[in-house]
């Protein structure tokens, strides 16, 4: 059981439309069944028109049931449309469905509302549409529905373990949820946005972007509506629109790729239902019990057909045993019959010599005895003119049919042109005689094969012509096998033969035939030694006979493993390079980094060096300009000012020449990582010297 609940709609006449026609079309024959509930009719398009008018109507019912229209409006609209589908081995009746579509019903608590049911019989599970207005008939209110699939899911659940369990998914998130866990289940969807607005910005028509999309490892192919789909590796199929990413939007998202499309023939593209199949087909894991049972199937498959074949072999030779036999008795009575009547007629000839002597011994006497035998000389002629008549006639009847076989059979011979294919034949078989030899001359190659096509195509004429003639020599002489066989040797097909092989030509064909399939095996034997033989044999085997297929099928599947294990082990190396290359960058930052420590160090110990020389170059003019202060003068202030000057001049001179020497100390760096770590020293240096600065009082 799969309940599946639609996003909420707005139009009733537009749900009802969809589910009361066939798909693209103005006919109905998928609906099965219908039935409403809470509604004035049966008809489901009135339904519909009824349960739009309540939902339209949904205020005044509130003022009319006393209930506040004020409040939070419902944005959602009040078409609820879900369905209920079985698995394709149930066969529910039209009872038990309506009983399960009004329990869904009632379990979400809608059993006052109107709803209608409509039933569809175009797929090979059976399953039932639920169409429930929520804005109720006598309030108005919208009922809200919270956690409805659960409810359904929870339902379908109990169903499934009073019968038979189908969806193993839903125990498994039941379970879930009574551990409290989340129970969110969805599909997989694979993003190609990515390589198919790749693929069109550098494509400049349609064919171009085919090919870019298969460069990508998609395909492009027809959907079931006429439209534009891909389809990748696994065989999903994909909508182009949703995949593709450029700035135009809605229509003239379509109308810029149908342009772009306009080149490519729209039917050469393969239909993206075969191509999705036929894809998955050959994404198939080898199933090596099922491919052992599939093989069981075929041996005694072929030993069925092999058992039928000789069974109807052994009838053959038994009719034709038997048509010898039954030829042989009937020449036998034949000859036996011929062998009673020659006698009968040498006895008869003996009597009438007797009889005719006795006559001439008995001439004068006149009695009885002469007469008696007169009577019997006379019957035994009138005997003999008898069977001479039907003799005479039987011949006259054998010679007619004859004739009407004769003259049956001539017609078809002329009609099938047999003397003048035979002619034609004979022909080109002196055409062909000069140049048989010298074939592989490269002036007479031409000469060559158009004398051997000839021939060949003669050939087969007249071996088309004569099966064809001599079935209408059996259908002439119907189920008269002895007649048949006279009359094919007649016309001559016990010297006629087998037509094939006749030419050297032939035979040298045959004999190259022979060393490719023995070349063919070779190879094959050839590729099953290692998984990398195939790779390199895959596209050499090609397989005529149903063993070599099977053979080549068994090659593509290790140079497919093997092509999968290669790339494994590139990705492997890829990987290990990449690693390696990344420990380099690394030890080779952090020896630039030691390096910078070690040249920050020797600068701040020269900085500081130097600072402390400073220092006391600056005590010694401290002390000198406060002995001149203590020394008492009579322009005392004036001297101080112009110390005060003077001492401001040369801390400025410092402080620029100190600013010179920082830039010409700082380094080049090759990165800002660098730069920022001798800043960060330098920052480090400025503090100290302040720490230092604060003990001394100038």
């Amino acid at each position: 059981m799969i309940p599946r609940i639609n996003d909420r709609g707005y139009s009733f006449k537009g749900v009802t439309a969809y589910l009361m026609h066939d798909k693209q079309a103005d006919t109905a024959e998928r609906v099965a069944w219908t039935e409403t509930g809470n509604l004035w009719t049966a008809n489901v398009h009135k339904a519909a028109k009824q349960m739009a008018w309540t939902d339209i109507h949904a205020e005044q019912l509130k003022r009319d049931a006393g209930i506040a229209t004020t409040g939070r409006k419902t944005e959602t609209g009040a078409v609820y449309h879900y369905s209920l589908a079985w698995a394709h081995d149930e066969t529910p009746d039209e009872a038990h469905q309506k009983e399960m579509a009004l329990e869904t019903v009632k379990e979400l608590g809608l059993s006052e509302h109107q709803y209608y049911f409509v039933a569809h019989n175009d797929t090979k599970h059976d399953h039932v549409h639920i169409v429930v207005n929520l804005t109720h008939p006598q309030t108005g209110k919208r009922a809200e529905l919270p956690l409805d699939k659960n409810k359904v899911q929870a339902w379908a659940l109990e169903y499934e373990q009073e019968r038979k369990i189908y969806c193993e998914q839903r125990v498994e998130n039941a379970r879930k949820r009574e551990r409290g866990e989340r129970s969110n289940y969805q599909k997989e969807k694979q993003d190609y946005s990515t390589q198919v607005t790749r693929a069109y910005y550098a494509a400049d028509n349609g064919k171009a972007f085919k090919n870019a999309l298969e460069l990508e490892g998609l395909q492009l192919a027809n959907g079931d509506r006429n439209t534009l789909v891909i389809v990748d590796e696994k065989g999903k199929i994909n909508r182009l629109m949703r995949q593709l990413q450029i700035d135009e939007r809605g229509g003239a998202k379509t109308k810029a790729v149908l342009a772009k499309c306009n080149d490519l023939d729209r039917e050469s593209l393969p239909k993206a239902n075969d191509l999705s199949a036929q894809i998955k087909e050959q994404n198939k894991p080898y199933d090596r019990e099922a491919e052992a049972i599939k093989q069981e199937h075929r041996l005694e498959e072929a030993a069925h057909q092999f058992a039928i074949e000789q069974e109807q072999k052994e009838k053959e030779l038994a009719r034709q045993q038997w048509a010898v036999e039954k030829a042989a008795e009937r020449k036998a009575a034949q000859q036996k019959w011929g062998e009673e009547r020659a006698a009968e007629r040498k006895a008869r000839k003996e009597r009438l010599n007797e009889i005719l002597k006795s006559i001439k011994e008995n001439k004068g006497n006149k009695g009885g005895r002469r007469l008696h035998l007169i009577d019997e000389l006379a019957e035994l002629r009138a005997k003999e003119a008898q069977e001479e008549k039907e003799a005479l006639a039987q011949n006259e009847k054998a010679r007619k049919w004859q004739g009407y076989f004769d003259e049956r059979i001539s017609k078809a011979r002329d009609l099938h042109d047999i003397d003048g294919s035979k002619q034609r034949l004979e022909e080109a078989r002196k055409q062909y005689e000069p140049y048989k030899d010298v074939g592989s001359r490269l002036f007479k190659r031409e000469q060559f094969e158009q004398t051997y096509n000839n021939l060949q195509n003669r050939e087969k004429q007249l071996a088309e012509q004569m099966r064809r003639f001599k079935l209408d020599i059996e259908a002439i002489h119907k189920n008269r096998q002895w007649a048949i066989d006279e009359e094919l040797e007649k016309q001559g097909f016990g010297d006629a033969g087998e037509l094939q092989g006749k030419t050297d030509q032939d035979r040298h064909t045959t004999e190259a035939e022979q060393q490719k399939a023995e070349k063919e095996n070779d190879t094959l034997r050839e590729a099953f030694s290692n998984e990398q033989s195939a790779a390199s044999l895959e596209h050499s085997v090609q397989g005529k006979t149903p063993t070599q297929k099977g053979k080549v099928s068994q090659v593509k599947r290790l140079a497919t493993k093997h092509k999968e294990k290669k790339a494994a082990e590139q990705e492997h190396t890829q990987e290990k390079q990449q690693q390696k290359e990344k420990q380099k960058d690394q030890n080779k930052q952090h020896e630039n980094y030691q390096l910078l420590k070690a040249a920050a160090k020797r600068n701040l110990k020269e900085q500081q060096e130097d600072k402390a020389q400073k220092q006391s170059l600056d005590n010694a003019h401290d002390l000198s300009i406060q002995k001149n202060f203590n020394t008492k003068s009579p322009s005392i202030e004036d001297e101080q000012a112009r110390i005060a000057a003077e001492f401001e001049q040369v801390a400025k001179e410092n402080a620029a020449q100190h600013r010179e020497q920082e830039l010409e100390e700082m380094p080049k760096f090759d990165s800002e990582e660098q730069r920022r770590i001798w800043l960060a020293f330098k920052e480090l240096e400025k503090d100290k010297d302040l720490e230092q600065d604060n003990g001394m009082d100038i």
